[in-house]
């Protein structure tokens, strides 16, 4: 049983298009997750801890039935992560994979994930959203371990991620563009941009 006390104490002070995340609705978004996912549960570890007087919230789970092969040759136990916070220590965060992990100098080390989805706590913010992701993202993980770990290990050069994110983002032609008149620049890229491209800006510095 989980026991969370008020301690009284001043946690964030934020603007009015701040959105909270309490520390039970990241862990029951965490639970659904894994009922939800169909996976192995037997000998499952769960992990809660807060920092910062209670502003920060890491819940992390490991899964020992469902241990792999990672793309740089460790044998890896499945781990899910969430993490929020109430004073901006970090960003929303839900994550699945290899090694997954918190600390609480502000620290988020997330590698060899299966899926990953951080925001920002706004009103934009979509727990359901982020959790049907997580879902979806194990689902195809278990079904195509080995295509996945082949694509991780799979080099890209920047002009290729440009021209992905691009597309995705619907403004390939403009980025090509750019590309061609100015080089391989981020920063080159935006300034010839028309105007602001929130799709593009969000892939670029995820």
């Amino acid at each position: 049983m989980l026991l969370f006390v008020d301690t009284m104490d001043e946690l964030g002070v934020h603007g009015k298009n701040y959105k909270p995340v309490a520390p039970r609705e990241l862990i029951d978004a965490q639970r659904a997750i894994i009922m939800r996912s169909g996976l192995r549960t037997d000998g499952i570890i769960e992990k809660i801890e807060c920092s910062h007087n209670g502003a920060a919230t890491f819940v992390k789970y490991r899964l020992p039935e469902h241990s792999y092969l990672t793309p740089d040759g460790d044998n890896a136990t499945l781990t899910l992560l969430g993490v929020t916070s109430l004073n901006s220590t970090f960003a929303f965060i839900m994550s699945a994979g290899a090694h997954q992990s918190a600390c609480f100098n502000g620290q988020v080390f997330i590698t060899g994930e299966a899926g990953l989805f951080k925001a920002r706590h706004t009103k934009n913010l979509d727990i359901k959203q982020a959790s049907r992701a997580i879902v979806k993202s194990l689902e195809v993980f278990e079904k195509e371990r080995d295509l996945w770990q082949t694509m991780y290990k799979t080099p890209v050069t920047e002009k290729q991620a440009m021209y992905t994110f691009a597309e995705a983002a619907g403004c390939l032609d403009l980025v090509q563009a750019a590309v061609h008149e100015s080089g391989v620049s981020w920063s080159a890229v935006f300034d010839k941009l028309p105007r602001l491209n929130s799709a593009l800006t969000y892939l670029a510095k995820a």
